[in-house]
């Protein structure tokens, strides 16, 4: 504000927060305590409008939360705006993907409203600023001979070279200030800590050859868009043209789910130590918890959430032990089924399906949606439907039979799939299993390649078959409570539908198998005392 109305910059407080000689009257006081005197000698004066104490907002040191005094001194600068740096910033934002897409609006608002970046800090130690100062005329000394010069000298012994090696030792022989000097200091401050995290692409992406510049994600809490996100796009786009990454991943809190308190070092909700987590619940729950939440908001914790987890891992575990448990004597390279029974072919597009949708959630980082679609997958259309019509024909058909084969071959690849796809998240897990799993394409299920992604839905025909079998079986319930039949298997039913596209999807296949009964008959009126009408 000084600055904008063109006021003279002053500054009478020293290094010990008293003030100097430019503050006449006041010298050597501390600068709270001179505050009551001042308010006086203001009224004394006659140019105070008003005194008043009252509580207010102010900022602290945010290790010792003593109240933070400021001062008006030297600084370098990064000039936001110099070259059009603001707009290719601004520019380069709209060319990076942002999850939660909120990001990209959040950190455009704060670039475009963002002062010129002041990057030197006042500390004992660092990454130095290369800067040297004319002992005569006390100008900055700075072009690419400095630089290069100071870049041999840290090449030999570090940064740590700075603090130990005079400026006449660095600088190349002949170096000469505008005025005519030709002794120079080094420059004391120090980068802030924030400009050497905006330049860690430099030192790690750019420099590895096996890594690659832009890297592919940067993920970090909420609050970095003001901080890591912002001054490493600044520091890329202004040096290289371009951002440092392509993805921006942005997550919540961890938050008291009993208080709402946000877990810090210094609050009431302290970090819960990880082996603490993995002994009490084991690191498969912990890492199922953590995918099975929204991370793009708060996020609330407690041992009773954890522990949540430890159910429907039970039941994913269960699928793997059922497809292992019927494929103890399937081949996949020699074994496989040409000819897909019906309903098996049902079960291979509702895999399909899931594999795209899957890749999908995992490509835009929605791992909630990952752990959503493989659980009810696993729990409603395999083990609920699929798992249980395939009993008769898995224990009863003949071991190399079409019935049979037909079933494993889809049994194997929807356990190598969802052995590969859960194990990102269940790593431990999907690498036992895959240790169990007939003629596995590597050693590791961490080294194999990602399910290819079939095209290609379910039969819509199949909605209206399950449909009517949920209606099925409530009357099977109703007789089994009735103690008329004991299993499904002791019924005959007849189905009665007046939809023409219902009857056509019902009498396209064996009901029997679908129904898990002894004989199921598709009529276009009903048919006995027990016969349901469904629709």
């Amino acid at each position: 504000t000084g600055l904008k109305y063109k006021l003279p910059i002053l500054s009478p407080v020293d290094e010990g927060g008293l003030f100097t000689d430019e503050a006449p009257g006041y010298t050597g006081q501390q600068v709270f305590q001179a505050n009551p005197r001042i308010v006086e000698d203001l009224r004394k004066s006659g140019v105070l409008a008003h005194h008043e104490e009252f509580t207010h907002p102010y900022p602290c040191c945010w290790r010792c939360k003593q109240p933070v005094i400021f001062r008006a001194t030297e600084q370098w600068f990064v000039l936001v705006d110099h070259a059009g740096g603001r707009q290719a910033a601004l520019d380069a934002v709209k060319k990076t993907r942002w999850f939660p897409a909120w990001g990209e609006t959040r950190i455009s608002s704060m670039l475009q409203k963002r002062p010129d970046w002041c990057v030197s800090r006042q500390r004992s130690w660092g990454v130095p600023i290369p800067a040297f100062y004319c002992a005569s005329c006390r100008q900055p000394h700075l072009n690419p001979a400095t630089f290069e010069a100071v870049k041999a000298l840290f090449a030999r012994g570090g940064a740590d070279a700075w603090f130990t090696t005079d400026a006449k030792d660095i600088l190349p022989p002949g170096t000469k200030c505008g005025c005519g000097g030709t002794t120079f200091e080094k420059e004391q401050d120090i980068f802030d800590v924030w400009f050497e995290s905006a330049a860690s692409h430099r030192a790690v992406a750019m420099k590895h050859p096996d890594l690659a510049f832009p890297s592919d994600l940067y993920l970090e809490g909420t609050d970095q868009h003001r901080g890591w996100f912002q001054v490493s796009l600044l520091a890329s786009v202004l040096s290289n043209g371009r951002t440092p990454f392509k993805d921006v991943v942005t997550h919540g809190f961890l938050m008291d789910a009993r208080t709402g308190e946000k877990q810090s070092k210094s609050g009431q909700f302290k970090p819960i130590p990880v082996d603490e987590v993995v002994q009490k619940i084991g690191s498969e729950l912990m890492r199922l918890w953590i995918a099975s939440i929204d991370f793009t908001d708060d996020i609330p914790l407690s041992w009773e959430i954890l522990k949540e987890r430890a159910e429907p891992y039970r039941k994913i575990r269960n699928t793997f032990r059922y497809l292992l448990g019927n494929l103890f004597d399937f081949d996949p390279k020699k074994d496989r089924a040409a000819d897909l029974l019906e309903i098996d072919r049902w079960a291979a597009a509702e895999l399909a399906a899931l594999v795209r949708r899957v890749t999908k959630h995992y490509e835009a980082y929605e791992f909630f949606r990952v752990y959503q679609e493989i659980y009810q997958f696993c729990v409603v259309r395999m083990s609920a439907l699929y798992f249980d019509t395939l009993k008769d024909r898995l224990y009863t058909s003949g071991r190399t039979s079409r019935e049979r084969r037909s079933a494993q071959t889809v049994l194997h690849d929807t356990l190598v799939a969802l052995v590969k796809m859960l194990a990102p998240i269940l790593s431990h897990t999907t690498e036992e299993v895959w240790g169990y799993l007939p003629a596995r394409e590597t050693d590791s299920v961490h080294l194999a390649l990602w399910p290819s992604p079939q095209e290609g839905d379910p039969d819509p025909k199949w909605d209206r078959i399950w449909k009517v079998r949920a209606e099925v079986y409530r009357e099977l319930e109703k007789l089994r409570g009735a103690g008329t039949i004991g299993k499904s298997l002791e019924a005959r039913v007849t189905v009665h539908s007046a939809d023409p596209e219902t009857l056509k999807a019902l009498r396209s296949l064996d009901l029997s198998e679908a129904f898990i009964v002894s004989e199921a008959v598709v009529s276009d009126r009903p048919e006995g005392a027990e016969a349901a009408d469904l629709k």
